[in-house]
């Protein structure tokens, strides 16, 4: 997941939170305007840590987490998504702009410095615990290993299901995306809102055509090909903020906090009501749910971001910009990755301490999730996020 994070968020889902920010009336040049681009703003680790909570309340199942989102926590995932395509996006047209050019190769060494010192050690370490359980599956970390688990879930290759592995399937999902990206924004610069929604529309167009021809949901909801659209709807969402006359509409509109506010309320709802994929049966239902439900799901995550953009000190900017907030979301990829190792820590400390109750084991997990996150971040991620720097674009 770039679940940093990211998106790792993944998830990956996972880059610094650098957006552009509207905060003056007056028009900005080109290069004033992508100076703003990069404000780091906190608001969006927020959004982060809100997003990795809810994968996590899918994942564990208990008490507490039926109570905040019921078995709709997998649309976190989706969430992780729309904000790695947004600042993906972001980043790129900020060095688009200002040089009038786009560095792949530093770009591919920063993302490789930020995602894959700490995805290997977790690979490395779910091998030999599963080398110590006698449940190794060697295939399983290979797939892993070249980002190929969203495909083994979705064509049911066989290898990843009950590995251990499974949760880097939108991990994969990202890296396939970071890999076209770069280039299509480099090269067809006055043409990415069209590929944009093109790329939008195909993929609808493509999982309708899955569903009317019987496809499991897991092939439906775990590969690529079926998870564009919401990475493309986050990267729709920063060429819009880039460009100057649609700010400026955009301030006029969506400016207001009470917008923020009401669209991180109506997220939680949609989360909650969201509902397993695995209930839905019919054709007409599955259309329903993953053509229309997911993908206005994934619009007004968009919206709330540049909602953000335009006033990040309105109600729900704010709200999101809580310093525990922002730090969760800081070390979202961490989260994501360590997440199950913590959990089944934390069933095999409560059961030796005798307190392991369904309350008490749930924050107990959670607890020790943040534990495992916080000393991989510290001591695995930071060390590489200074080296990161070295080839950050200097604008």
């Amino acid at each position: 997941m770039s679940v940093k994070s990211p998106v790792s968020i993944p998830l990956s889902a996972a880059s610094a939170a650098r957006i552009a920010v509207v905060t003056v009336d007056e028009p900005l040049d080109l290069r004033e305007q992508n100076e703003r681009l990069f404000s780091h703003l906190p608001f969006l680790d927020g959004l982060r840590a809100l997003s990795i909570f809810a994968v996590l309340t899918f994942h564990n199942g208990g008490p507490i987490s039926l109570y905040c989102f019921k078995y709709g926590g997998w649309a976190g995932v989706d969430v992780f998504f729309v904000i790695s395509g947004f600042l993906i996006t972001a980043i790129l047209l900020k060095e688009r702009d200002s040089s009038g050019t786009i560095s792949l190769t530093n770009f591919y060494k920063r993302r490789a410095l930020r995602l894959m010192p700490v995805f290997y050690l977790w690979i490395v370490v779910t091998t030999i615990w599963r080398l110590c359980a006698h449940t190794f599956v060697p295939c399983a970390a290979a797939v892993s290993s070249v980002y190929l688990t969203d495909y083994d879930m979705a064509l049911g290759w066989g290898a990843v299901m009950g590995s251990g592995f499974e949760i880097a399937w939108s991990l994969s999902v990202e890296e396939k995306f970071y890999l076209l990206w770069p280039s299509v924004v480099r090269f067809f610069r006055k043409s990415l809102m069209p590929i944009s929604l093109l790329a939008i529309v195909a993929c609808s167009a493509w999982r309708a055509y899955l569903i009317c021809t019987g496809a499991p949901w897991m092939r439906i909801s775990s590969a690529f090909d079926t998870k564009l659209d919401a990475i493309m709807i986050g990267c729709a969402a920063a060429i819009l903020v880039n460009n100057m006359p649609i700010q400026i509409w955009l301030k006029k509109y969506l400016r207001s906090g009470l917008v923020s506010l009401a669209l991180l309320v109506l997220i939680v709802f949609f989360v909650r009501g969201m509902g397993h994929p695995c209930g839905v049966f019919t054709t007409q239902a599955k259309l329903l749910y993953w053509n229309v439900r997911v993908p206005c799901f994934n619009l007004v995550v968009a919206t709330l971001i540049v909602s953000l953009c335009t006033n990040p000190q309105g109600i729900g900017g704010r709200i999101l910009s809580i310093l525990p907030l922002a730090w969760i979301g800081r070390i979202s990829y961490s989260i994501y990755l360590w997440h199950m190792a913590a959990f089944m820590f934390a069933v095999w400390f409560g059961a030796e301490c005798g307190f392991l109750t369904n309350t008490n084991k749930e924050l107990l997990q959670y607890s020790c999730t943040l534990l495992f996150a916080a000393l991989s971040y510290y001591f695995v991620e930071t060390p590489f996020l200074k080296l990161k720097e070295r080839f950050a674009f200097k604008g």
